[in-house]
């Protein structure tokens, strides 16, 4: 029998990470958290309720320098973090291999933050925006 991500994933983990009753937090937290120059996290139940999720976009680029005021038009990327923990990229300004993404799990808001962050400033210094040695996450 071959079994899914979700199956290995409740059986490692436990479940879901977040719920419709934890969420506003999550929401509030990675969009306090998350230091890039445009950020915006919505909550989705397009799902149901049982399968609430986040969605994350960004930008590495400021609102006013986005061509034509348009946000595809940045360095922009757009994540989607499920309730089970699982965080994918979904659609990037940005060439794949200055990304080089794999899926992330995260544990908990904290989890998910750091290793967003870490991912970030790797990505930020192949496009050399930043120093990674310069901006330290804490």
């Amino acid at each position: 029998m071959k079994r899914t991500f979700s199956d290995i994933y409740e059986s490692v983990v436990g479940g879901k990470v977040f719920d419709s009753k934890s969420v506003d937090v999550w929401v509030k937290k990675l969009k306090d958290g998350l230091k890039m120059p445009y950020v915006e996290v919505s909550k989705s139940e397009l799902g149901g309720v049982d399968n609430v999720s986040i969605m994350i976009k960004m930008s590495f680029d400021k609102r006013e320098d986005w061509g034509n005021k348009i946000y595809q038009n940045s360095k922009f990327l757009i994540m989607h973090l499920y309730n089970n923990g699982r965080l994918e990229l979904v659609a990037s300004g940005i060439k794949k291999d200055v990304l080089k993404y794999r899926v992330m799990v995260v544990k908990d808001v904290d989890d998910c933050l750091k290793k967003m962050m870490d991912w970030l400033l790797t990505v930020m210094g192949r496009l050399m925006i930043i120093k990674k040695e310069e901006f330290k996450y804490e």
